[in-house]
């Protein structure tokens, strides 16, 4: 039987943004290939600026493998990637972990994990 692993995500700390001002940030889960939704869940998104830190408390739990994207919330012309990461069950990572876009994006999620 696969173990289960608890990921619980508290923060996001925008390094640098998408583009000049804020990005309207929300993110994505995937969790073992499965689309588990977005947060936060009601569709809405949290603006962030350059040093500029977005706190909450959510938790996911996965067995193989858990992707967290960050999304900037463009209304109608499209959303656009801030960046992801994947968390492997079983494998050790250190809190914050960066993502990152080409558009020069720069943002550190921290979280807890917890094997169950």
């Amino acid at each position: 039987m696969a173990t289960l692993t608890q990921i619980n995500f508290t923060q996001i700390y925008c390094v640098s943004t998408s583009e000049s001002g804020k990005d309207e940030v929300y993110f994505k889960i995937i969790i073992d290939n499965l689309v588990a939704g977005q947060f936060p869940t009601d569709g809405s998104y949290h603006s962030l600026g350059s040093e500029g830190t977005w706190t909450f408390d959510v938790t996911y739990a996965y067995t193989e493998f858990l992707t967290i994207s960050l999304w900037d919330d463009d209304g109608t012309s499209g959303d656009d990637p801030l960046g992801s990461f994947t968390f492997t069950a079983g494998q050790a990572y250190s809190s914050p972990v960066t993502v990152s876009n080409p558009n020069g994006a720069e943002y550190k999620i921290s979280f807890a994990l917890k094997s169950c």
